[in-house]
């Protein structure tokens, strides 16, 4: 498998119809952020878990226990990102007024190597959780 921070910078993150890129702002996302009132975001999947590749069925059943468990206390939207070079696109959930904190328990709940978060008026930051990589 190609190197995953390579694949990760590569993605294309994508939400309301909003390209994320990591590392640069969108002020789009900015006037969409402030439309909803809200300073902190974040983009988690729970597909493939630990990155490595899992059946649709299995991702589609991680994805829906995440989304119900995002919306208990969060605003969540829905999102993908967007893979390159045989790396299949993942749906993810786009989460509003969630902090760092928060986004790094989901994502590590999930058994995700990654996800990326944000606030409004910032680039867009990939951050690794601790779990291992192959």
């Amino acid at each position: 498998m190609k190197n995953l921070h390579d694949i990760y910078m590569k993605t294309d993150f994508v939400v309301a119809d909003m390209t994320i890129i990591v590392g640069d702002e969108n002020p789009y996302l900015d006037v969409w952020l402030r439309s909803k009132k809200a300073q902190t975001w974040a983009m988690i999947s729970w597909h493939n878990p630990n990155a490595i590749p899992s059946d649709d069925a299995d991702n589609i059943v991680r994805h829906e226990h995440l989304l119900q468990q995002l919306r208990i206390t969060h605003e969540v939207y829905e999102g993908e990102g967007r893979g390159v070079d045989g790396w299949k696109s993942e749906s993810s959930c786009f989460v509003l007024n969630i902090s760092r904190k928060q986004a790094e328990w989901f994502a590590s709940f999930g058994q995700q190597v990654a996800y990326l978060y944000g606030v409004r008026g910032e680039s867009a930051e990939l951050i690794y959780t601790n779990l291992p990589t192959r």
